[in-house]
């Protein structure tokens, strides 16, 4: 049986996911939030909801990408990267890349 406090995450779970389709994907990422900051699985209403075996997050990630798809008309993806937001994902190429280059982390040779 759950709890009113299980109900009531639920409720508002269900509700910034259909938000995040059909209006803005802004709710997504709140509700994203709340899933990360509350931790239903390790809260004493969130037991029965962890039997359940839904993943939160991953529910929300794609309510997150359906409402990008489908809302793309009201959110503006004109603007252009400057140059830190550059040198950032540049930074991330680099690391992503010498992964490749390498072989294996220095914590994984033996």
């Amino acid at each position: 049986m759950f709890s009113l406090t299980g109900l009531f995450f639920l409720s508002i779970l269900v509700l910034l996911f259909f938000m995040s389709i059909f209006k803005h994907p802004f709710y997504g990422i709140i509700g994203y939030l709340i899933i990360y900051n509350i931790s239903p699985a390790g809260q004493y209403w969130g037991r029965p909801l962890l039997h359940m075996g839904v993943r939160y997050n991953v529910l929300m990630s794609l309510a997150i990408a359906l409402g990008f798809i489908l809302n793309s008309k009201k959110i503006e993806f004109s603007a252009k990267l400057h140059l830190q937001e550059k040198l950032f994902w540049l930074l991330v190429l680099v690391i992503w890349l010498s992964r490749f280059g390498y072989g294996r982390f220095p914590c994984e040779a033996g």
